[in-house]
């Protein structure tokens, strides 16, 4: 194993935090013995039996300083994201989710352990390695009560250093729209760039205002679409990243009617693309839902899917 991961043999930190990747991770049946003495240490456990829940609650926030993609990497590979009982196919699961080799995770994973284990020996680690803030909630909105369909991206955060804050954001429009670039409010921010990314992803340069660290900070992105013609008939988060909690609204209004509604949980986002299994005709939906997730599992979509009625769907 140790050839596999790479692991630093001279640093005990960051190679007890590589074994503990092995066979079932957190969910070893002993973990207690997993858990080697500098990590133990480092994560300020006592236990001689600790339970998985209470480990990855101490890595929490060492964790959470990685980039998004090492996050989705390190928490398959202790087996907090993923159920399967070898590394080698969370490994799988984890390349599925980001869309690269298993070679490349097992490369990013090394990366990940030596950050975490940086994190742990210095909490107030800021470096470039380390995230400016951490993501506290995530809430997607969808309204369509209106004709111009707004598409809301709010988060609150908790600053990891005082003053100003310079963050990237990625998201995704409606369709295929070229160079053209969206309709974009920014509320709780200063927008100071937008560059595209493809021809439906799109990256904001935000600045937060001055604040203190250990405080919250909350901003929005809005995009406003001219209707429904370029939406998918579903509004689903797929976090990529650790976070407290994260909802999803859907405001549908009389405007664009919609049937079959149901609620998507824990679902790999490609499968929403796929033509949904119907039973009989459902009456029209609720004017408004919200589904909420208390740490959502990274890399999988939640949130709603329907079908256009035929009066909404020109």
């Amino acid at each position: 194993m140790a050839a596999i991961l790479g692991l630093v043999d001279h640093d005990p930190l960051t190679s007890e935090l590589a074994r503990l990747h092995r066979g079932r991770g957190l969910r070893n049946p002993d973990l207690g013995q997993a858990l080697g003495p500098t990590l133990r240490a480092a994560l300020g456990i006592d236990d001689a039996k600790p339970g998985p829940q209470a480990v990855l609650e101490q890595l929490r926030t060492a964790i959470a300083s990685l980039p998004q993609d090492l996050q989705v990497v390190l928490l398959h590979g202790i087996g907090a994201r993923s159920s399967e009982p070898f590394l080698q196919d969370r490994v799988a699961a984890a390349a599925e989710v980001l869309h690269v080799t298993p070679r490349t995770i097992r490369r990013r994973l090394v990366q990940a352990n030596t950050l975490v284990a940086r994190a742990l020996r210095d909490p107030s680690l800021t470096g470039t390695s380390a995230q400016p803030v951490r993501l506290l909630s995530h809430h997607v909105t969808t309204d369509l009560r209106r004709p111009v369909v707004r598409l809301v991206s709010a988060k609150t955060v908790l600053r990891r250093r005082g003053g100003e804050i310079e963050l990237r954001e990625r998201f995704g429009t409606p369709g295929n729209r070229g160079p053209e670039a969206p309709t974009l409010s920014v509320g709780g921010a200063e927008l100071l760039d937008l560059e595209p990314i493809s021809a439906s992803v799109w990256e904001a340069s935000l600045r937060l205002p001055e604040g203190v660290a250990g405080t919250t900070a909350a901003y929005a992105l809005t995009v406003e679409e001219p209707g429904i013609a370029a939406l998918s008939p579903f509004t689903v988060a797929v976090p990529m990243q650790l976070m407290n909690r994260c909802a999803v609204t859907v405001h549908f209004g009389d405007l664009h009617p919609v049937t079959h509604l149901r609620e998507v949980r824990n679902a790999l986002p490609v499968t929403l693309y796929e033509p949904p299994v119907l039973g009989p005709d459902a009456g029209p939906a609720p004017p408004t839902v919200t589904l909420t997730a208390d740490r959502p599992q990274l890399g999988l979509a939640f949130g709603y899917a329907w079908v256009w009625a035929e009066a909404g769907a020109g």
